[in-house]
């Protein structure tokens, strides 16, 4: 073999050609993927990617209302959400031959029922359920209630089979007004959601233990899928609850794995024993060492595993740690400034009150009994005081920040207000009882202190 064709089989490259298919910016390869009800599904190429696109049928206009805005309503739904688990929407079109449809990716593989029918083992089905209630947690967590959870709403990817909640066409959400009344289908209807017009969460819980029922994870997993189909008060309240049920169980299986593996060692090495003094042939002797090896593998393995859970777990604790931590000190900061602000607004007061006092206003009142007697520059004295309000609380800004001093300087103008409100009061008192009129109305009054 020369050296050219042995650098020609080490180059990267497609075994075909690869520009053979339509990579326009038009939907191309359009095929009907299903009919159901108002709605059509199509599967679509564009870009060189397939895509699904969702519409209405032909009749809907006339058989449904509301068909348009149902479709909208769901475009809006969707655009509010980005998880893997999740089906993810890109837009909303007008297509030739199809009408406004929503752009959606394709998900190749197959829905959660008909997975199951594969028989995959327990082991896969614990895992998909679990990514699955991390999916709806998600879903929760941005207000959207999918309300038509079922295993056909649910596909499961052909690689990887990993799961993908589909169908939001009857989701809802607090911030939504519009198409509120109940929906969903009947199988897997918590028994509240067929009364009920607003979205709760814990409907989706119910409809979720169904499916789990369905997926059959086994005794470990038997009371928390019981306590899903619950009535609603004595439901999971929220998904944060079920997925910490998920690791609770994970993490009080492992030791019982490593207990049980390390019985089948001894008992391995119990039979090895007995059967080397019973046959020393060397066929025996190999199927037994492999037999020991295969479990001392094992064994090494669920003790790895055991440790990276630990880790993890350790982690975790660090993290909430770090964040309690944080916590007080904020909680401490928080507390020395509101000490500082009570013990500023304090020294606050006693100035103002040294400055009323420094006006002499209160003891030329409680002195004067006729209008006439009156100061002439009362008002004057009083807007002085007002002032120093805001003198004040701008020196202030050196010791504590803006914001602090604002609310400092609304407090001494509370309390200069009612002082002002008392001294004019004063004045009107007099002079009523000198001139016998009403006050309001009398043109040689001054006017309310204003500042």
């Amino acid at each position: 073999m020369t050296n050219k064709e042995t650098d020609e089989k080490e180059v990267s490259g497609y075994l075909t050609d690869p520009f053979v298919e339509d990579i326009g910016q038009h939907f191309t390869n359009i095929e009907l993927l299903s009919s159901e009800g108002f709605t059509q599904l199509y599967k679509a190429m564009r870009y060189g990617r397939w895509y699904v696109l969702k519409t209405m049928t032909e009749d809907a206009d006339s058989n449904c209302n509301n068909c348009q805005m149902l479709l909208h309503k769901e475009l809006e739904l969707l655009m509010r959400m980005q998880h893997a688990g999740v089906l993810q929407a890109v837009g909303l079109e007008k297509i030739d031959g199809i009408g406004e449809a929503i752009i959606m990716e394709y998900v190749d593989g197959s829905t959660l029922d008909e997975w199951l029918t594969t028989n995959p083992d327990k082991k896969k089905r614990v895992r998909v359920a679990h990514e699955l209630a991390e999916a709806l947690a998600y879903v929760h967590s941005v207000g959207i209630v999918h309300r038509d959870l079922k295993p056909k709403n649910i596909m499961v990817t052909r690689n990887g089979e990993r799961p993908k909640i589909i169908d939001f066409g009857l989701a809802d959400s607090d911030r939504n007004a519009v198409l509120k009344q109940p929906a969903g289908t009947l199988s897997y209807m918590s028994p509240e959601q067929a009364q009920s017009s607003m979205p709760d969460m814990r409907n989706d819980i119910y409809s979720l233990g169904l499916i789990m029922e369905q997926m059959q994870l086994g005794r470990a997993y038997k009371k928390m899928v019981e306590r899903c189909l619950k009535p609603i008060d004595r439901r999971w309240c929220n998904m944060e609850e079920i997925l910490a049920e998920f690791a609770r169980i994970e993490k009080r299986r492992w030791p019982l794995v490593v207990n049980t593996l390390i019985a089948l060692l001894l008992l391995a090495l119990g039979l090895t024993t007995f059967l080397l003094k019973n046959d020393d042939t060397q066929e025996t002797k190999v199927a037994i060492d492999s037999v020991r090896n295969e479990l001392v593998q094992k064994q090494q393995h669920s003790e790895q595993k055991r440790t990276i859970a630990e880790k993890q777990m350790k982690t975790v604790i660090a993290t909430l740690n770090d964040s309690l931590k944080q916590l007080a000190a904020t909680n401490e900061h928080l507390k020395k400034e509101l000490g500082k602000e009570d013990e500023l607004k304090k020294e606050a007061l006693k100035a103002l009150q040294r400055e009323i006092a420094k006006s002499k206003i209160n003891q030329h009142l409680d002195t004067l009994s006729d209008w006439h007697y009156r100061w002439p520059d009362l008002s004057q004295r009083v807007a002085a005081v007002g002032q120093f309000v805001y003198g004040y609380t701008d020196n202030l800004q050196k010791q504590c920040d803006r914001v602090m001093a604002d609310r400092i300087r609304e407090t001494m103008l509370k309390e200069w207000q009612q002082w002002s409100k008392q001294v004019t009061g004063r004045m009107e008192l007099l002079f009523r009882r000198e001139n016998d009129v009403d006050f309001t109305k009398h043109k040689n009054m001054p006017p309310k202190v204003k500042f």
